[in-house]
């Protein structure tokens, strides 16, 4: 019999099923709906397949989190995790950026130091920085890749400066039941499948704050949990669309003053259980 395993979330007993056309097993919370699959030996060399990348605005974004940054008096720094082909790091450096990337497979760092770009080889748990580096951290369609989910936002939230800010997103699996999953759906390297009641939320457990003004626009979601609405800035979550056409959750969080983002994520609890 397969053993249960806690959510990284809210710690409920997962039940596991398979994926529909393979052996590997999935994971799924009954209280927050979020999903764990187990790791796929093939998915041990990462793969590593050149193709178009970055979000459509990524300008505006880009644009939007230097205006919230304006006091800062130093060039900012952005660190692009799983940065691929490093066309975001090009992006950022012609707006004035210091942009360094990190990237788990070679393939990747080697084209992106042959274009000039500052990339290392790492993981998106295990960083080789200094705390409080960097004032933006963008990790596009990571934390669903992630080895461990809770771990990848705590160490993105300890190479961020105060106040400094996160651009997060994963694919939704809003409409997705265990049962629907296939391996069609589900690649080899994907751990993880959330939805709109639950990215947020692990955010702020990891000891994040929900960043305001307007830096994603007014697109917003639906169907969000009303004990997670409160803590929303307008603008800064929405469901996008990538090249693939699968709907991508959105969200811009930020490293609060010390203490202040697990407070404010203690109060939460505190409010829901009374």
């Amino acid at each position: 019999m397969t053993a249960m395993r806690p959510c990284q979330l809210c710690e409920t007993e997962m039940e596991p099923h398979l994926i529909q056309g393979s052996t590997r097993r999935l994971w799924t919370c009954q209280n927050c709906g979020m999903f764990h699959a187990e790791k796929e030996e093939a998915a041990a060399t990462l793969s590593f397949q050149p193709r178009e990348e970055g979000r459509s605005d990524s300008e505006t974004i880009l644009s939007r989190m230097k205006a919230t940054l304006s006091q800062e008096t130093t060039q900012l720094r952005m660190l692009h995790v799983n940065c691929h082909l490093g066309q975001m790091l090009c992006t950022a450096e012609k707006r004035g950026w210091k942009a360094l990337g990190v990237d788990p497979r070679r393939k990747a760092v080697d084209l992106c130091r042959s274009r000039g770009l500052s990339v290392f080889h790492a993981t998106a748990e295990r960083l080789p920085f200094e705390s409080s580096s960097f004032h933006v951290v963008y990790a596009d369609q990571v934390i669903d890749r992630a080895e461990n989910a809770g771990r990848a936002l705590k160490e993105w939230k300890r190479v961020l400066r105060t106040g400094g800010l996160l651009y997060l997103s994963a694919i939704n699996w809003e409409s997705k039941s265990a049962s629907d999953v296939s391996c069609k759906d589900w690649t080899a390297e994907q751990r993880f499948g959330f939805t709109t009641k639950n990215l947020g939320r692990l955010a702020e457990r990891s000891g994040f704050e929900f960043a305001a003004p307007n830096i994603l626009g007014e697109k917003r979601w639906a169907g969000l949990l009303d004990s997670v609405v409160s803590s929303f800035g307008g603008g800064n979550r929405r469901a996008n669309k990538n090249s693939r056409g699968e709907s991508i959750l959105e969200l811009v969080m930020r490293k609060p003053l010390s203490g202040s983002g697990e407070a404010n994520h203690s109060q939460r609890n505190s409010a829901r259980a009374a």
